[in-house]
């Protein structure tokens, strides 16, 4: 097959005369549909595509019809095959979109859609690129179709936008600061656009932000604070990239502000190690003619910015009960890496215990305590220190938060925190009598790292593994994994491995 196909799910139904049949056309599907499968999706999808381009196929439905036993055993992939042949000329002729005739909307972001109608899409790598970072930004996660071969980093795909993309983008976050200021979504989409932008793309997007504002005394002010931005952040003992990120995230969600020098210079105040007397006077000493530092040290706004809000809002975890609406994502299933780490559910309420993550009835004593755990989580599972919050969507439901919840960059483990997690997986391995001998870079790697599925069910979290020829050591694991009930979460995980 010269193309890669990327198949998100499929389904298959028999009605059967009676339960002995049934059975014995499921076991035979069990037993030969992923190869012969793959040998069929060969054959229909031999032709060669650009390597600029990709061919989206929202879904195929075909109907074998009444058939026999023997020509369902003997000639199912031949009847699969021509049938879908034949469906696939039908979507091709009622579709209007060619290859030569592709959408005008290079930021498309109906990729991931199951509500749309069958038809046939094409996009470029560039519109795939950029729809796979907007959902980044809102979700925490890379869809499914992200190949994990082909694909870059958050940091890596902003660096890449063109000025229109980037014109798109800042508009799209501009409108959902507009329509909902507070909301942890907006927050989160912001922080994330923050923590993966270079000093280079943050001043570009400052620049879109500042062309797409109307007044015209926001518009100087931005001037005002791009111009003096080095001045500015020595004053206050930042950089000039914090500076800039911190100019962005104000001007997003302040924008409106009358006072909007001194509410900034606040905000500022509010993170500098300095004192208002020693500010005071380092502005003092550094006043221009076009520029008046006085207004560094000026009293008279009480603002609460984003951070502030966000902090008073924060309540202790372990007594009040958050009510979660499950993302769509999360329902319909994400899929992961590292479904293997559901294997040390029995050592998390000790391990976490002994870190100070938890109390002494095992509930996570804030929310930044969660968050560590995650990314503890992600230092089990590899062993590196350096996370990716992409990767984490089952990290973070083991420790009782969204998927879509915010992983912040720069969280660094302490020597304990790792040498306790180090004792954690050699005492994984030391129980598991069939890994005696084993390292724990081989626990990690052939059972932690483990492609999987988790999806939300009704009440209950759902855990799809993908198995593997060394499972039979599962056998002789000492504990269960089918049923997991966490101390600190309100829903069982059931696990398919």
């Amino acid at each position: 097959m010269n193309n890669d196909v990327i198949i998100r799910k499929q389904q298959i139904s028999i009605k059967a005369e009676n339960e002995k049949i049934a059975f014995d056309c499921q076991r035979f599907i069990n037993e030969t549909v992923e190869d012969g499968l793959k040998k069929t999706y060969g054959n229909i999808f031999y032709q060669e595509v650009s390597e600029d381009q990709f061919v989206t196929i929202n879904s195929l439905k075909i109907d074998l019809g009444v058939i026999s036993t023997a020509e369902f055993k003997n000639h199912f992939f031949e009847l699969v095959e021509r049938k879908l042949v034949a469906e696939l000329a039908k979507q091709f002729e009622d579709s209007q979109v060619t290859p030569n005739k592709k959408s005008n909307n290079d930021t498309d972001s109906s990729f991931d859609s199951d509500d749309l109608p069958a038809v046939i899409k094409y996009t470029s790598v560039k519109q795939q690129n950029y729809t796979a970072l907007i959902y980044f930004l809102e979700s925490g996660s890379f869809p499914w179709w992200f190949k994990k071969n082909l694909r870059k980093t958050p940091a890596e795909l902003l660096s890449l936008l063109d000025v229109g993309e980037q014109k798109n983008l800042i508009l799209k976050v501009l409108s959902l600061a507009r329509v909902n200021r507070f909301s942890a979504q907006t927050n989160q989409f912001i922080q994330r656009l923050l923590s993966h932008s270079d000093e280079s793309s943050t001043a570009n997007f400052i620049h879109h932000l500042q062309e797409l504002l109307s007044d015209e005394s926001t518009r100087k002010n931005i001037t005002t604070l791009i111009n003096h931005k080095t001045e500015i952040a020595n004053l206050f003992g930042i950089s000039e990239k914090k500076y800039l990120q911190r100019s962005l995230n104000f001007i997003l969600l302040n924008s409106t502000e009358e006072s909007f020098l001194q509410a900034f210079f606040k905000e500022l105040r509010q993170i500098s190690s300095l004192s208002t007397d020693e500010l005071k006077e380092k502005a003092q000493s550094l006043q221009t003619g076009d520029f008046l530092y006085s207004e560094v040290i000026y009293d008279g706004v009480d603002i609460q910015t984003e951070d502030s809000k966000t902090q008073d809002k924060s309540v202790d975890d372990k007594k009040t009960k958050k009510s979660i609406n499950y993302s769509a994502s999360e329902q319909e299933g994400i899929y992961i890496e590292n479904a293997g780490l559901i294997l040390l559910h029995p050592f998390l309420p000790a391990y976490f215990r002994g870190l100070n993550l938890t109390d002494d009835t095992n509930l996570f004593i804030s929310a930044e305590a969660k968050i560590r755990a995650s990314v503890l989580l992600y230092f089990l599972q590899c062993g590196s220190r350096q996370y990716q919050e992409w990767d984490m969507a089952l990290n973070k439901i083991l420790c009782g938060l969204a998927t879509t919840d915010l992983i912040p960059n720069g969280i660094e483990l302490t020597e304990q925190e790792q040498t306790e997690s180090l004792l954690l997986l050699k005492a994984v391995v030391d129980y598991w009598e069939a890994l005696k001998g084993s390292s724990i870079e081989a626990l990690q790697n052939t059972f932690l790292l483990r492609e999987g599925k988790i999806s939300f069910k009704d009440d209950h979290w759902l855990l799809n593994v993908e198995r593997s020829g060394v499972d039979i050591l599962l056998e002789r694991l000492p504990w269960g994994i089918g049923t997991v009930k966490l101390p600190w979460l309100d829903e069982l995980i059931y696990t398919e491995w």
